[in-house]
């Protein structure tokens, strides 16, 4: 069995999330300015091909084809970093996340 692995992929549901129905208020106040932070990451990355929808049926034509394709291939946009994040030890991968999140929820609070 093969489990595909799928980061940040630009499709038209992306276009269609939008921050401003988040509250900023209430138990998670830095919500919004994250998600918004996500949102414009994933707007200047939607143009490069590691994002694009095609790049994801291409691995799954290429895990058919194959006679022993690799058991858990990942694709998309920060697809290694998240990898790479997945296999360090548990305390340290709270420790990256976290500050992914704190950078994220920067970008989003600069937006505004």
């Amino acid at each position: 069995m093969v489990c595909i692995r799928a980061a940040a992929i630009a499709t038209p549901l992306e276009a269609k999330q939008d921050a401003s129905t988040v509250p900023d208020t209430g138990a998670y106040p830095e919500q919004r300015a994250y998600i918004e932070g996500g949102l414009t990451l994933m707007h200047r990355e939607s143009a490069k091909a590691h994002v694009q929808p095609r790049r994801f049926s291409e691995l799954v034509q290429k895990v058919i084809e194959r006679r022993r394709p690799p058991l858990k291939p990942i694709v998309g946009g920060m697809a290694r970093p998240i990898w790479l994040v997945g296999g360090m030890p548990e305390r340290l991968q709270d420790a990256v996340i976290a500050r992914l999140v704190r950078r994220m929820t920067k970008a989003g609070t600069a937006g505004n």
